[in-house]
């Protein structure tokens, strides 16, 4: 089943003098073996989107359909309905490690199985199966993961999500704080997520990881829906890209201070030395480095 947002507008503090909202007339939808990115400003209601997608919060006005069940504005969704869905869509919070509070690695892992209802040796199932999939060692089971690594704890956090076997699973800020081989230890288990089926839905400010992963990008303002669509086509708007307080894909970038902004900008690296490739002759031949340093380094 897709996720689906249908007008879903949210307010806090409904009807105090501190009424405010966050949410206008949001909709979207994400399907299955999907990589979708959610990019804008702090502040510009992505973290409280991801929220309504697993009944953390319920819209003020509109409809929210996910695995498990529906969440419709106004009407009172049941405590079973919301079990099923948080059992269907996975939630792993900005710093994931906060999650966690077991004595064990393994234990930790188990505890979502366990509290659906799952007897303990199910759970352990469940909770190895999980742990293989994020390459977590079984030497490290016993282990507090206290005592982890930050890409470590990390990783555990996605585990114990996983253990759950949803059919979505919402990272916010999945790369924050960590080093370049915990950020691509990580990348690498989401793609192979994805690739098995998985929907994934990415909160994120790291725009070179939107570039080389997302098939889809919605772009937040002010709490509205700014942009949505592919990467190329999503960053090829620049000024609704500025509007939104974002920057560009490193070597998009990188591209457009050497070159400028004419046709599509190369997203990745691999884009990024074809597209360069391609301009040398022309401007060696010109004779054309008036762009100065940086130009030149590119062409060399």
């Amino acid at each position: 089943m897709d996720v689906k947002c249908e007008h879903v507008s949210y307010t806090y503090h409904l009807k105090t003098p501190m009424e405010q909202r966050v949410l206008h007339d949001i909709n979207f939808s994400l399907s299955q073996r999907s990589f979708t990115c959610i990019i804008g400003h702090t502040g510009s209601g992505k973290s409280t989107l991801m929220e309504h997608l697993n009944g953390l919060l319920l819209p003020t006005v509109g409809k929210v359909t996910v695995p498990g069940g529906t969440i419709l504005a106004g009407v009172k969704t049941s405590v079973k309905t919301i079990k099923k869905i948080r059992q269907q869509v996975g939630l792993v919070f900005q710093f994931p490690e906060h999650q966690l509070f077991e004595t064990t690695v393994l234990g930790d892992i188990m505890f979502g199985p366990k509290n659906a209802g799952k007897s303990q040796a199910e759970a352990e199932a469940a909770a190895r199966m999980a742990a293989k999939i994020v390459g977590i060692d079984e030497a490290l089971f016993e282990k507090s993961p206290f005592d982890l690594s930050g890409g470590q704890m990390r990783r555990v956090a996605i585990a114990g999500v996983l253990a759950m076997d949803p059919e979505v699973l919402i990272l916010d800020e999945p790369t924050v704080g960590l080093d370049p081989k915990g950020r691509k230890a990580l990348l690498k288990v989401l793609v192979a997520l994805q690739k098995e089926g998985k929907a994934l839905l990415v909160v994120t400010h790291d725009m070179d990881l939107v570039a080389t992963h997302a098939h889809h990008v919605l772009v937040m303002c002010q709490g509205k829906k700014l942009l949505e669509g592919t990467p190329a086509y999503v960053f090829s708007q620049h000024e609704l890209i500025a509007q939104a307080g974002l920057y560009l894909p490193t070597a998009a970038a990188v591209y457009t201070q050497a070159f400028g902004r004419d046709g599509a900008l190369p997203l990745t690296v691999a884009d990024f030395i074809k597209e360069v490739k391609a301009k040398r002759p022309l401007i060696k031949e010109e004779g054309k480095f008036q762009k100065g340093k940086v130009q030149e380094a590119c062409l060399k």
